[in-house]
């Protein structure tokens, strides 16, 4: 599929931590170990368990699950977008950004309150002046794509470096891909296997079964058209037997212990039937 997307996901947050010199040498001194270096302290610039900070790093958590969710591994920090799944992609993408920022935006409006807490908690280690990055630009939230590099691009270059060199290039990179494609519908199986195999523990073994069980697996369900770059005959089929599942069962009616058995025998059912991961 060379028609496929490679999308990177990265956000830039302001530091809480920061490193005190003045804690550091303070606390050296009160250790007898030879006047060695034991280390550096750091301090918290505010409370990380203040609300307003916690609902920035749950935004960004949040918006991290969605990209992973939608996406395939590829290679370090790029991961495949299937063309088909690029419009809600960017859709649930967006929604999270929005998240972010109006997080950021409420922190912005509170962080005067959070830096005068901070002066009564630290004391004497508290200086201004380690509050004066603490801006919006601090913060980014960033998604780009790109397009996914294919062999005939060599073709343009091999007048410089010759044909010989151009093919091998060529063949090293559908080599290269060949194994990142393997890794990418790996991880579609890999997903499919452990959402499954968690609700059959659920289904057989829990006392109480969370709606979540049955709501993942569901969720997971709807993406794989999404995720089934290779259209993979094998994965629609597994799609159309959770589809049907999910006709017949739904997370409240598998709270009836006498539903709940009959779920399980069908989720183990469409188990055995996937390949080994």
């Amino acid at each position: 599929m060379t028609n496929a997307l490679l999308a990177t996901f990265n956000t830039s947050m302001w530091s809480i931590a920061r490193q005190d010199k003045r804690l550091t040498q303070h606390a050296v001194r009160d250790i007898e170990n030879g006047g060695r270096k034991v280390g550096r302290f750091v301090k918290n610039r505010i409370d990380p368990s203040e609300q307003a900070w916690r609902n920035i790093c749950r935004a960004r958590d949040a918006a991290r699950a969605v990209h992973y969710a939608y996406t395939l591994p590829w290679q370090e920090g790029l991961r495949l977008v299937n063309p088909v799944a690029l419009e809600e992609y960017e859709d649930r993408m967006k929604e999270a950004e929005n998240a972010f920022w109006k997080a950021v935006e409420h922190f912005m409006t509170v962080a005067d309150s959070l830096i005068n807490d901070a002066r009564q908690t630290l004391g004497p280690y508290f200086r201004e002046s380690d509050y004066a990055d603490l801006k919006r630009d601090a913060f980014d939230f960033n998604v780009t794509l790109q397009p996914m590099a294919h062999n005939a691009q060599f073709d343009a270059v091999a007048e410089l470096i010759g044909a010989e060199k151009a093919a091998e290039l060529a063949q090293d990179l559908k080599d290269q891909q060949a194994k990142q494609w393997h890794a990418a519908t790996r991880d579609v199986w890999e997903r499919v296997y452990k959402a499954l195999k968690h609700a059959s523990d659920k289904l057989h073994h829990g006392e109480r079964l969370h709606d979540s069980v049955m709501d993942n697996l569901q969720e997971l369900t709807g993406l794989l058209p999404l995720l089934n770059v290779t259209n993979d005959p094998q994965l629609e089929q597994a799609r159309k037997e959770l589809v049907a599942l999910f006709k017949q069962f739904s997370s409240l009616s598998v709270k009836d212990k006498s539903n709940r058995s009959s779920c399980a025998s069908r989720v183990d059912a469409i188990l055995s039937k996937l390949p080994s991961v």
